[in-house]
């Protein structure tokens, strides 16, 4: 993942459940295929085999995808790189050690007070309707 948060997001995932013995899922890849345009659907299919391609080294254990066209390239990046049946053995092997990655804020929250978020901040950031 290109985003910080995401790449620890999947590693958490990932590490929470090997680490409780069970399989980590990748996301869907939504994209479907496209008819009537060669290019187009072309590039399509190479999204999902990119995206499969960063789960499966991730360490998940399988996917998901939104079309039956799809299978046959899911199947055949995660054959190609899974080393077993499945990576549930690699309790830690995703680099994932420290929730510190997914605590991090980028961008401070908005504070009335002395620095430190607080209600009055919170409710100062509500909108129209769910204002009291």
């Amino acid at each position: 993942m290109q985003i910080k948060l995401m790449d620890s997001y999947v590693k958490k995932l990932i590490h929470t459940c090997h680490s409780r013995g069970t399989f980590a899922m990748g996301g869907m890849a939504a994209t479907i295929p496209v008819k009537n345009d060669v290019g187009a659907n072309e590039k399509a299919m190479e999204s999902v085999k990119a995206d499969k391609l960063r789960e499966v080294l991730a360490g998940h254990d399988g996917t998901w995808v939104a079309h039956p066209a799809l299978v046959a390239i899911a199947r055949t990046v995660f054959d190609k790189h899974m080393r077993e049946v499945n990576e549930a053995s690699e309790r830690n092997g995703n680099g994932y050690n420290h929730p510190h990655p997914l605590l991090k804020l980028t961008h401070p929250i908005r504070s009335l007070g002395a620095g430190q978020p607080d209600r009055q901040g919170a409710r100062s950031c509500r909108t129209g309707s769910d204002r009291e």
